[in-house]
């Protein structure tokens, strides 16, 4: 598996790649926090979408299983390029595996924060979730599981910049990269 790092720049110019391959306008956008707002803001900024409402999600999770800054974030951004890559490989292997023990029932009692979403006066008829990457499928599952709930008739797809496991639980229908591990410039061994 290829890994590729994306300078500031080079992000935006993906992001608008991105929703250039986009075929509908969507009523809604919907970036998953943290790396999906990154993308969202770029499309945004960049006049896309310009009649869509931007909104974002927030995973409710326990704090024992939240993705942390870790302490060995100084150590990581010092890495030589080849060792980083390859521990990216090797937590995309183990994530890999772990999908086939993958109880979805337990997914779905996680709860989703979208800022101002429910407040929605009309309802959105198509509705574009935005996320940097989809490797398990697992938070893209949760975000799309409650977006149905609240609308059960909008038409509801997903855009990322990169798919990296195939066997995900969700498959985006807009993707740029796949089978490709992407650093970006938020990530914890991004020099």
């Amino acid at each position: 598996m290829k890994v590729i790092t994306l300078s500031q720049q080079d992000f935006v110019k993906k992001c608008q790649s991105l929703a250039a391959t986009i075929n509908n306008t969507p009523d809604v956008v919907v970036g998953i926090a943290q790396g999906g707002v990154h993308v969202m803001n770029a499309i945004r900024e960049a006049k896309f979408f310009s009649g869509s409402s931007y909104y974002k999600a927030h995973l409710e999770v326990p704090a024992r299983l939240k993705k942390q800054k870790s302490k060995l974030s100084p150590v990581l951004k010092r890495l030589p390029t080849y060792m980083a890559n390859s521990l990216r490989k090797l937590e995309i292997k183990y994530s890999q595996r772990r999908l086939k023990h993958l109880d979805l029932a337990k997914l779905t009692n996680i709860n989703v924060r979208l800022d101002l979403f429910e407040d929605q006066s009309n309802t959105p008829q198509h509705i574009l979730i935005i996320d940097d990457a989809i490797d398990t499928g697992k938070t893209m599952f949760v975000v799309k599981n409650r977006i149905q709930q609240m609308f059960p008739n909008a038409q509801i797809e997903i855009a990322v910049l990169t798919w990296t496991i195939n066997t995900a639980i969700v498959q985006p229908d807009y993707y740029l990269y796949k089978n490709v591990l992407i650093r970006f410039p938020w990530s914890l061994d991004y020099e």
